[in-house]
């Protein structure tokens, strides 16, 4: 290798061990994992964590120093040093003001003059603050209760943020969003919800919905009474089996011929079809009647059979917002009476 090369190459490796800033006053923060990362003088840094710590650290000849940081609202997010000590330097924690740029200035007086009156040394840094929520939940379209009527509790599953010290979660049909992703605008009691909790649990449980619909939930971090930006929305299609709020039983006519009736219990169905089928004992299902879903649901017909052990089948092909399904029970025609017996098979 020539003289000249093996000459610049020791030179690059002496800059690269001793930098010309080494000595000098600045700043480190502490990133989402907690480790302090300096920030160069006029350089940025960028976290997640919503209570970064800043520590600003000196060299020698340096006696005092004023030490600023201002948040994205322009107001201070930190405990401000001014004109102290160097000798009584401590770490602070900024106040979380929301996302954005926080401005931090440091000035440094190699005299330890009390009113700061003398040449100074002024450095700028940029700490970025980007806290942020993750929010998963179920596949859609998904159940929003099981056949019965029993209601069903969801889970959801958030990323923690470094530094929050609650989270605020938000839910709404045909939800609409506004600024930071929040969900606004004026909504039924019923079709609104919203949990705040704290501790670093990273699940959100037991949340109901009361109806099927189409229902979207954000979460967000909070810390300092201030929230982040609200996650991007998990939007479940919920929808419910074909069942029924009025079990189909005897209403009337004679035990020879008998009125069934039955109120199906998702007003999805309203305006879709119902065939109702017939078989006795153990026979094949024949098509009997077909009706179609009213306002009230309630839906009846009659069956003038012979006495005798018959089986009603229910069908539903589907709807929007209901699944498809069937629903089975018995019926016992007889000379001076009939009954309807329990449900064989419900549908789901």
């Amino acid at each position: 290798m020539p003289r000249s090369t093996l000459a610049l190459g020791l030179a690059g490796a002496i800059v690269l061990i001793l930098p010309a800033s080494a000595g000098a006053a600045g700043v480190s923060v502490t990133g989402d994992a907690g480790q302090a990362t300096p920030i160069p003088d006029g350089g940025s840094f960028q976290v997640r964590t919503m209570t970064p710590v800043l520590t600003p650290a000196f060299s020698e000849p340096e006696k005092r120093y004023t030490l600023i940081v201002t948040g994205p609202d322009g107001k201070s997010a930190g405990t401000d040093a001014v004109c102290a000590s160097t000798s009584g330097a401590a770490p602070q924690t900024i106040r979380y003001a929301g996302n954005g740029a926080y401005g931090v200035r440091l000035v440094t007086w190699a005299t330890d003059d009390v009113f700061c009156e003398t040449t100074s040394t002024t450095q700028n840094f940029t700490l970025v603050i980007a806290a942020s929520v993750s929010l998963t939940g179920p596949a859609s379209p998904v159940f929003y209760r099981d056949p019965g009527g029993a209601p069903k509790n969801f889970s959801f599953s958030y990323d923690l943020n470094p530094g929050a010290t609650a989270y605020q979660f938000t839910w709404a049909y045909g939800a609409r969003f506004g600024a930071g992703g929040a969900i606004t605008g004026e909504y039924p009691k019923e079709d609104f919800g919203e949990r705040r909790q704290g501790g670093p649990t990273g699940k959100l449980e037991s949340v109901v919905f009361p109806r099927a619909g189409v229902v979207s939930i954000v979460g967000a971090a909070e810390a300092n009474d201030t929230r982040s930006p609200f996650s991007a929305p998990v939007t479940l299609k919920l929808i419910g089996p074909f069942d029924w709020s009025q079990t189909p039983g005897i209403t009337g006519g004679t035990s020879a011929a008998p009125v069934i009736g039955g109120q199906v219990y998702e007003p999805g169905a309203i305006g879709k079809k119902v065939a109702v089928l017939l078989a006795r004992g153990s026979g094949k299902f024949k098509a009997l009647v077909t009706r179609t879903v009213p306002a009230s649901r309630t839906i009846s017909f009659k069956v003038k059979r012979p006495r005798g052990k018959y089986r009603l089948r229910y069908g539903f092909k589907g709807a929007d917002l209901v699944a498809a399904g069937a629903w089975t029970q018995t019926l016992t025609v007889g000379r001076t009476s009939s009954r309807v017996g329990k449900p064989v098979r419900p549908g789901r």
